[in-house]
């Protein structure tokens, strides 16, 4: 799982953050061409297809590569690894490690500290909480006999799914986890989307 997270968010960060136009996209192949070697075609990245599509595929390729590369490593030392003797991340004994660490350094530089992701990550302040705060209340009032108009209301933007669980719900420390776990779940769209028709901000 750590390998996972650590793969997905160095390429994914890039990904998105060659489509906000934060990084030229012969950059971002030029940052990736390390770790695909002779697996990357030039002459198909300049063939049809829009920027998602090229983005796309390079990430596909990439993230197998590193899969398979990490699957070695773990493999190779499973024995410490499950006796505790192995106490690394599977990435820093990559054969792409120095591939993966100018990614991030490029990433640092120019993606996580771009106005308009530092403007997405400060709005994360207000509506994380905003949203925990909400929805754990509405999960106080669904165990009480008459639950307030408001969160029934707000109930019903809960998937029917946790709507059940939460209903059935015995226990407060049962319930905060569902609700914990919906909304670390939301995407970034999705949970400032939900916080403003909470709050009753215009959406345009």
């Amino acid at each position: 799982m750590e390998a996972a997270d650590d793969i997905c968010y160095s390429i994914i960060d890039l990904e998105d953050g060659c489509r906000l136009g934060l990084v030229t996209f012969d950059e971002t192949v030029e940052l990736l061409a390390p770790i695909l070697k002779e697996k990357l075609d030039r002459s198909k990245l300049d063939g049809e297809g829009g920027l998602n599509r090229r983005l796309g595929t390079l990430r596909a390729i990439t993230i197998g590569e590193l899969i398979d590369a990490c699957a070695g490593i773990f493999l190779e030392n499973e024995t410490g690894i499950l006796d505790g003797s192995f106490d690394s991340a599977l990435i820093d004994y990559c054969e792409h490690k120095t591939a993966l660490k100018k990614i991030s350094e490029v990433s640092i530089q120019k993606i996580y500290r771009a106005r308009q992701v530092v403007e997405i990550e400060a709005a994360g302040h207000e509506v994380l909480p905003g949203l925990l705060q909400e929805f754990v209340t509405t999960g106080i009032f669904l165990g009480s006999k008459e639950p307030s108009r408001k969160y029934s209301n707000l109930a019903m933007l809960f998937p029917p799914e946790l709507r059940i669980a939460l209903s059935q719900s015995k226990e407060e420390y049962i319930m905060l986890r569902h609700i914990i776990d919906f909304v670390s779940g939301l995407t970034d769209r999705h949970a400032l989307s939900l916080y403003r028709k909470i709050k009753g901000i215009p959406m345009g």
